[in-house]
C-alpha cells in the first residue's frame, strides 16, 4: 500500500471515530438531563423510596386481607349458629 492510501485510510477513519464520539457524547448529555432533570436528589435514591413506599402499601393490603377473612370467618360462624 501506498504512503498516499495509508494517510488516506488513518483520515477517514479518524473522521469516522469523531462523528461516534460526538453522537456518544450527544446521547450521554441527553441522558444525564433526563436522569437528574433538575431534582435535588439521585434517580436511584427515588427509586429505593418508592420501593419502600410499595412494600409498605402491600403490607397494608395484607393487613386489610388479613381484617376481612376474620370478619368474613365471624360472619360465617354467627350464620351457623
Amino acid at each position: 500500500m501506498s504512503e498516499n492510501v495509508i494517510v488516506a485510510l488513518i483520515a477517514a477513519v479518524q473522521a469516522i471515530m469523531l462523528a461516534m464520539l460526538g453522537r456518544a457524547a450527544t446521547q450521554q448529555r441527553r441522558t444525564r438531563e433526563a436522569i437528574t432533570n433538575s431534582h435535588s436528589t439521585h434517580i436511584r435514591d427515588d427509586l429505593d423510596e418508592l420501593a419502600a413506599q410499595v412494600r409498605d402499601q402491600g403490607k397494608d393490603i395484607g393487613g386489610i386481607r388479613s381484617d376481612i377473612r376474620t370478619l368474613n370467618r365471624h360472619l360465617l360462624s354467627k350464620g351457623k349458629s
